[in-house]
């Protein structure tokens, strides 16, 4: 049997400061997620309006139900779960897009930065020292 989520990626995990070994770790991170979403019942998920406890799939296999708990939180806790079912891939989706986009934007700097170096720089120690800071920043190693 799989061990429990919470053992896997625990809820109250901050997401990894950037650099280069935060931006892997983050990735298998964003991975995980991506295989638990992707493992779960398909949606749409629904609250079920006679209980507005348990949560069903639109053809009414039920998802979860809750047990003892306040009817008022019992629904609350029935939106969050279905708001995520049908959230979460979807920002898993635009974090990849993001991270793609940073990726070219830093790219673009970079190489920038070395042209213009080259061009304006008065010296060799100057362009080297530029050199290595535009492949720093394309590692994502530092940032504007």
């Amino acid at each position: 049997m799989d061990e429990p989520i919470r053992e896997r990626i625990p809820s109250d995990a901050p997401a990894p400061p950037s650099s280069t070994n935060a931006d892997e770790a983050f990735a298998g991170y964003l991975d995980e997620l991506e295989r638990i979403c992707q493992a779960a019942t398909p949606g749409p998920w629904i609250v079920d309006d006679d209980t507005e406890s348990v949560v069903t799939t639109d053809d009414g296999a039920i998802i979860c139900a809750s047990g003892d708990v306040a009817a008022d939180e019992a629904r609350r806790d029935a939106d969050f779960i279905c708001a995520a079912r049908h959230a979460l891939p979807k920002l898993i989706a635009e974090v990849r897009r993001l991270q793609a986009e940073d990726t070219g934007v830093r790219e673009h700097f970079a190489t920038f930065c070395e042209w213009w170096c080259r061009e304006k720089a008065q010296s060799e120690e100057a362009i080297e020292g530029a050199i290595e800071l535009a492949e720093r920043f394309r590692r994502g190693e530092v940032r504007p």
